[in-house]
């Protein structure tokens, strides 16, 4: 699970060594919210040894890219972070749908029946069969929505279904009366991310955006490709799929991320990449602008 900023930083002033995953960096508020000191990140794995207890920690792109499971061997207990929000509606993850499937896979890898599952938010108790029963549920939300698109029906026509919001019930496990407040945003997450299928393209297409862009005075941005996906990434300010919609362009998949467009010479090779971030976006200062493509 990815570990809230303020959370950080009151175990740190007490004198606790703090644990990322080390996408951690490219998080918008590293640089402000996250102590200094007692600093240490793994990459894919890790495992703590505690003498009566063993923590193993898994890295997986879900809820964050600087996500993953914590699991107790002896006490038989999984924290899945944000994966799932028992009190109300929460996005399938940073790929998608792609996301859900891999924290689904990593969790059930780790669990029996008898495994005490905690997620970070809310009241519910939840096992293996909680679990799978909440998970079947939001592929059936996610599937009603699929063909709802299909059928050609408009988001807001989406969001007014009574069969998608019947659906998104079952997957209030705390009876939370603001399950709802959160469902347009979510059901539009939903719909952007797997539902309005991306312009398809190769990986040897997506391996020509590949690469190190540079601008004076800003940190590089760093695009790569993971899962089959494309992400940006810039120290200290994002990390996000981006989906590509329209020649040379991407949307950024992530809150106020706006898009990006790579640029070409005359020969067609990618030469720079410009940022058009969300008027709102946090990291803008940081992020916005013409950056050109390292050899």
């Amino acid at each position: 699970m990815a570990i809230i900023p303020e959370v950080t930083i009151f175990f740190a002033s007490i004198g606790a060594t703090i644990i990322n995953q080390e996408n951690v960096i490219y998080s918008e508020e590293y640089d402000t919210k996250y102590p200094t000191s007692s600093r240490l990140h793994f990459k894919n794995k890790m495992a703590l040894e505690l003498g009566n207890e063993t923590i193993y920690l898994e890295h997986i792109n879900s809820h964050t890219f600087d996500d993953g499971i914590i699991y107790l061997k002896k006490g038989n207990v999984l924290f899945i972070g944000e994966n799932i929000r028992p009190q109300h509606l929460v996005n399938p993850g940073v790929l998608g749908m792609k996301s859900f499937k891999i924290w689904g896979e990593k969790v059930f890898a780790n669990i029996d029946s008898d495994t005490a599952i905690v997620p970070a938010h809310g009241k519910a108790v939840i096992n293996m069969q909680v679990l799978t029963e909440y998970r079947k549920n939001y592929v059936a939300w996610f599937n009603r929505f699929a063909q709802l698109y299909r059928e050609g029906k408009s988001k807001e026509q989406m969001f007014a279904d009574k069969t998608a919001r019947k659906i998104a019930k079952k997957l209030n496990l705390d009876n939370n009366p603001k399950h709802f407040d959160y469902y347009d945003y979510y059901s539009t997450t939903l719909i952007d991310g797997d539902i309005d299928v991306p312009v398809a393209l190769s990986v040897s297409q997506l391996e020509e955006y590949l690469g190190r862009y540079t601008a004076n005075g800003k940190p590089d941005i760093i695009v790569e490709l993971s899962d089959g996906q494309l992400l940006i990434k810039q120290l200290g300010s994002i990390i996000s799929w981006i989906k590509p919609y329209q020649g040379d362009g991407f949307k950024v998949m992530k809150y106020r991320g706006g898009t990006v467009v790579f640029e070409r010479d005359k020969q067609g090779q990618v030469v720079a990449i410009k940022t058009h971030p969300d008027e709102r976006a946090r990291n803008k200062e940081k992020y916005e602008g013409v950056f050109a493509k390292l050899p």
